[in-house]
C-alpha cells in the first residue's frame, strides 16, 4: 500500500533556509459566495513562511494558515494540513471541477468576446435569476478556511496606500463588504483570474528584475500572458506591454524576450511557449536526429485533446520525459538569448545606481 504523503508547506523551508533553492511562491484567489469571480476576487500568496494579502499587506504564519484569528489575535490553533490537501483543494480542483459548469459563463469564445463590454447587469431578484445566479456561481471544490483578517477594521485612507495597486473590483470601493468583515476565506485556482501566477513577483519590494516563464499545457500559449499584461497596465504596474499573440502568429518561436525594449522599471520575461520546433529535428543544438532517433521528437504538444491538456493532471512516464526532454532543449537552444537578457538587466540595474 502506498504511504500517506505527510508533508506540510512548512516543510519545505528546509530546502530553502541556507538559500540551497528558490522561495516558491504559490498563489490563489479569495472569493465571495454568490459573487462573480469579476465581481470580486483577492490575490492570496502563499509561501513556506508566510500566507497573506499583497492587497492589505496583512500576512499570518503559514503553520497558522487554517486556525481561527480575531482582530490580528491566534484564537484557536488547528494544525497545519498537510500539502497534498493544500495543494488539491487550493491550487487543482478549483480549476478542473468549476470548469464545466461556469466556463461558457465566465469565458465567452473569441468570436463572442468582440461583442462584450465592461458592464454589470444588475437583475431584479426573482426565484428564477437565484436558481440560475447560484448555478452559474457553484463552486463545488471550493475551500472555506478561517479568515485570519476577521474582525481587523481598514484605516480609512486605505484607497491611498499600495492597496490601490491592487484594487481591481467593485467591491474595493466598500470597506464593510470586503474580507474582513466574512468568517471564512474561499479559495479557487487563480485561472478565473488568468492562468498565471505573475501577482506576487509585481509587488514593487521584490523587485524583480528577470521572470523565466515556461509553458507546460497545450491551447493558446499567449492568451494568459496578454491577459496578465492588460491586467498590470490597467492596475498601473510596470509590466511588457508587447506580447506575441498566437492567433496572429500561428508559429510561434521557442523563446521570447519581453519588456528589454520597454521602461527600465519593466521587468524583462523570458518566455518559452510549449512549443515543438527544431526539436523534432535536432537532439541538441546542432545535433541532428538520425532516423532511429526521430520518434523521441515526435511530441504532440499542439493538440488541445494531446497528453498535455491543461485538465490532464497525470502523463504516462515517456510523455513526462518527453516534456522533460523539449523544455531542455529549447533552453540549451536559446542560451544567448537568455544571456542577453540577464545581461540587459545588469546593465540597467548599473544605470540606475549612477
Amino acid at each position: 500500500s502506498k504511504q500517506e504523503d505527510s508533508h506540510k508547506l512548512t516543510d519545505q523551508q528546509q530546502a530553502l533556509n541556507q538559500g540551497q533553492n528558490p522561495l516558491p511562491i504559490y498563489l490563489s484567489l479569495n472569493v465571495k459566495d454568490k459573487i462573480s469571480d469579476q465581481d470580486f476576487r483577492e490575490w492570496v500568496e502563499f509561501t513556506p513562511y508566510e500566507v497573506g494579502f499583497p492587497k492589505y499587506g496583512t500576512f499570518i504564519r503559514a503553520e497558522d494558515f487554517g486556525s481561527e484569528f480575531f482582530m490580528g489575535r491566534l484564537m484557536k490553533k488547528i494544525p497545519e494540513s498537510r500539502i497534498c490537501f493544500l495543494e488539491g483543494n487550493l491550487l487543482l480542483h478549483g480549476n478542473v471541477m468549476q470548469y464545466n459548469i461556469i466556463h461558457s459563463c465566465a469565458n465567452p469564445s473569441s468570436e463572442m468576446k468582440h461583442l462584450l463590454l465592461e458592464t454589470r447587469v444588475v437583475c431584479p431578484t426573482d426565484s428564477f435569476s437565484d436558481i440560475f445566479r447560484d448555478v452559474a456561481m457553484l463552486r463545488p471544490a471550493a475551500s472555506e478556511i478561517h479568515n485570519f483578517l476577521k474582525g481587523l477594521q481598514m484605516n480609512n485612507n486605505y484607497l491611498e496606500s499600495e492597496f490601490s495597486k491592487w484594487k481591481d473590483c467593485e467591491l474595493d470601493s466598500q470597506p464593510n463588504h470586503l474580507t474582513a468583515a466574512t468568517d471564512y476565506l474561499i479559495l479557487i485556482d487563480t485561472a478565473f483570474a488568468f492562468a498565471t501566477s505573475y501577482p506576487p513577483l509585481m509587488r514593487p519590494e521584490r523587485k524583480v528584475d528577470v521572470i523565466l516563464h515556461f509553458n507546460y499545457s497545450s491551447g493558446s500559449q499567449t492568451g494568459p500572458l496578454k491577459e496578465a499584461s492588460k491586467y498590470f497596465a490597467k492596475q498601473g504596474i510596470p509590466f511588457p506591454t508587447k506580447v506575441p499573440d498566437d492567433q496572429e502568429t500561428p508559429h510561434l518561436k521557442e523563446c521570447y524576450i519581453l519588456g528589454d525594449k520597454e521602461s527600465p522599471e519593466t521587468p524583462i520575461v523570458i518566455f518559452f511557449p510549449l512549443v515543438n520546433d527544431t526539436f523534432r529535428d535536432y537532439k541538441a543544438p546542432g545535433v541532428k536526429r538520425s532516423p532511429s532517433e526521430m520518434a523521441e521528437g515526435d511530441v504532440d504538444v499542439a493538440n488541445t485533446c494531446g497528453p498535455y491538456y491543461i485538465n490532464n493532471l497525470s502523463y504516462s512516464e515517456e510523455d513526462f520525459d518527453k516534456l522533460v526532454n523539449l523544455s531542455y532543449y529549447n533552453v540549451q537552444n536559446n542560451k544567448d538569448l537568455i544571456l542577453q537578457a540577464l545581461h540587459t538587466a545588469v546593465e540597467r540595474k548599473k544605470q540606475h545606481k549612477k
